[in-house]
């Protein structure tokens, strides 16, 4: 019911706004309908006794209908909504399914001499990027997470006064709790003369809480960029908890001040980060960069709606290597997790990367991956491997061959295999394969073929077999979901898709 008020608010707002301007302006409007079809349907053989298991109203069952309308005008703005039926809500099991508004904007532009200003009124899309360094306001991914997030943002953007501006106003509802964001940050810069690009900004953001406690977070952020690609960045956030708008309270220890530890010695509210890029050094034997980033949380932030825990220290450093020469690149990665609770925990992970490309279109990686969680304090065992793999990429034909040998799957010892391939047979037929298997499981859970057809430039179809999501890691091998190819049904599936 929320999404259907929300729905046709946002379509009366979008009408009545469309008739006034109309009215006013002799200008053409345009108007786009587009649409989708897709069906994903999967049958799972189960025993001899029915060996068709499968529901077609259930979780499995992803089809869905989808209509979208887009259009507007230059000057007075444009629109876009999108409204879909589908059946893999456990809700909709059962009776018959609703077409539902999904998401949508409203957006007005104005540029002129002296900059841009953009106004754009949203439901359920992911419009919260600002130029914060530290913690986000809030992540596409955890957007995407809600039932419903609607809202107004305003966007400035000077272009003589090098000057950048953003509010947000949005309201987030999980289904359980409707809570309100405010935010509104500013940014500025300029080349200063023998030093480089330097910038700094400031910024506000409020979450209201559950009517007893809300959120203040304030933040300073600067930056430094020099002519080579290196530079600084550094930010700082403080919260303060209360009843309303509150002001952050915390002192600075600076009796216990250590440039390099700054998390240390700020105040426990707070969070800080730092980076810092070289911008590359030439070499005969290449380009050498580096980058080492430090984010450090104290014990008494809080923020309802960031995945950031208290007491949270993580550090990363990273050489990038790459020649120009030769199709040649690497890179060493250092990343320790740090966490202070009852006690520390600590986890700590390397990673070494070596690629080579060759003109008959063949390419080898090697990696070497050393984790240990051994303090972490959780369920994770030690992951510490070999990755080696070779592959071909032509025109019609691409295949792969991956090798992994170390401590997998919480520090047991074994060994992995994977092979995939993909031909082009015609410009409208493609065939895909991949098997993978792992020392101590086997099942036809670990082959997945798919075959795909485009007989017509908005119509694709494709029929599978096995599980899609057990290797489909960039690095196929390393998929945390080969731990699942114990003895499966067999499974098939069925795609098509019609877009109009």
């Amino acid at each position: 019911m929320k999404r259907l008020r929300l729905s046709v608010l946002f379509a009366l707002i979008v009408g009545v706004a469309s008739g006034v301007i109309a009215a006013e302006s002799d200008s053409t409007w345009t108007a786009i309908v587009g649409g989708r079809f897709e069906t994903l349907v999967s049958v799972e053989a189960d025993s001899p006794g029915f060996r068709w298991n499968h529901v077609s109203r259930s979780p499995a069952d992803h089809t869905r209908f989808m209509l979208d309308l887009r259009g507007g005008h230059s000057r007075f703005g444009k629109y876009y909504a999108k409204a879909a039926a589908r059946w893999d809500d456990l809700e909709r099991t059962e009776g018959s399914v609703d077409f539902r508004f999904e998401q949508g904007n409203y957006t007005w532009a104005n540029a002129g001499s002296d900059g841009e200003l953009m106004v754009s009124l949203y439901a359920n899309e992911r419009r919260y990027f600002t130029n914060s360094l530290g913690v986000r306001l809030l992540d596409d991914d955890a957007a995407a997470q809600f039932d419903d997030h609607y809202g107004l943002r305003v966007d400035y953007t000077s272009t003589t006064a090098s000057i950048r501006g953003a509010m947000i106003g949005a309201v987030i509802d999980d289904g359980k709790n409707r809570r309100g964001l405010g935010l509104a940050d500013a940014s500025w810069g300029g080349n200063v003369p023998a030093l480089g690009d330097m910038s700094g900004g400031v910024g506000l953001r409020y979450v209201s809480g559950d009517g007893t406690v809300d959120h203040t977070i304030f933040e300073l952020t600067g930056a430094w960029l020099d002519r080579d690609g290196g530079g600084l960045f550094a930010s700082f956030q403080q919260a303060a908890f209360g009843e309303g708008l509150s002001y952050p309270s915390g002192a600075f220890s600076f009796d216990e001040l250590d440039l390099f530890r700054p998390g240390d010695w700020l105040p426990e509210n707070s969070v800080v980060l730092v980076e810092a890029h070289t911008g590359g050094t030439k070499t005969r034997l290449g380009k050498f960069d580096a980058v080492h980033r430090y984010r450090a949380t104290g014990q008494e932030y809080t923020d309802p709606i960031s995945a950031v825990a208290p007491g949270e220290v993580r550090t990363q450093t990273g050489i990038y290597w790459n020649h120009d020469r030769y199709a040649v690149d690497g890179f060493v990665v250092f990343d320790e997790w740090r966490r202070k609770t009852a006690q520390l925990q600590t986890s700590q992970r390397l990673i070494v990367h070596g690629r080579a490309s060759l003109r008959d279109g063949s390419e080898g990686v090697l990696r070497a991956v050393f984790e240990d969680n051994s303090d972490s304090g959780g369920d994770f065992g030690d992951e510490s491997f070999l990755h080696a793999s070779w592959g071909r990429h032509l025109r019609k034909l691409s295949t792969s061959v991956h090798v992994l040998a170390g401590r997998i799957d919480r520090g047991e010892f074994g060994s992995r295999f994977a092979a995939e391939t993909r031909f082009n047979a015609t410009a409208s037929t493609s065939f895909y394969g991949r098997l993978v298997t792992d020392e101590s499981k086997g099942s036809n859970d670990a082959v997945y073929i798919r075959i795909e057809f485009r007989p017509l430039d908005h119509v694709f179809a494709s029929f599978g077999f096995g599980r899609s999501f057990i290797g489909d890691d960039p690095y196929v091998v390393e998929d945390p979901d080969i731990g699942m190819t114990g003895e499966a049904d067999r499974v098939y599936t069925m795609t098509v898709r019609g877009d109009f």
